[in-house]
């Protein structure tokens, strides 16, 4: 496991159904957060908190145009957290379940074991 790599931010991030959508979201495409509060029943505030935690993280970048912010899926860095999470158990062992469908959508794949 990369020792400069801290998974428990990320985790704490990732313990949330809602930032786990949005997620599968960006895995798919970037998206402006009008489009991501299109997908969700929630407030402007609301998708601000959670974008913060992410972006926090390193696992999603922004970039502002105009007045909406773009967001996108930083895939070098999801995959280095794959990667540490699969470290933590058996090498051989199925990423979790609720990052299966982000990791598939963002064309990851699990590293295969020597």
């Amino acid at each position: 496991m990369d020792e400069t790599f801290d998974a428990l931010p990320l985790l704490k991030v990732l313990a949330d159904e809602t930032r786990l959508k949005i997620l599968r979201l960006l895995a798919k495409r970037e998206m402006c957060a009008c489009r991501l509060l299109e997908e969700f029943r929630f407030t402007q505030p609301t998708l601000s908190y959670h974008m913060k935690l992410l972006m926090g993280s390193g696992l999603v970048h922004g970039t502002r145009d105009g007045a909406w912010m773009i967001y996108s899926l930083d895939r070098e860095r999801f995959g280095k957290m794959l990667a540490c999470l699969a470290g933590l158990c058996d090498a051989d062992a199925p990423i979790p379940s609720a990052l299966a469908p982000v990791a598939a959508t963002a064309g990851w794949r699990q590293p295969s074991g020597n």
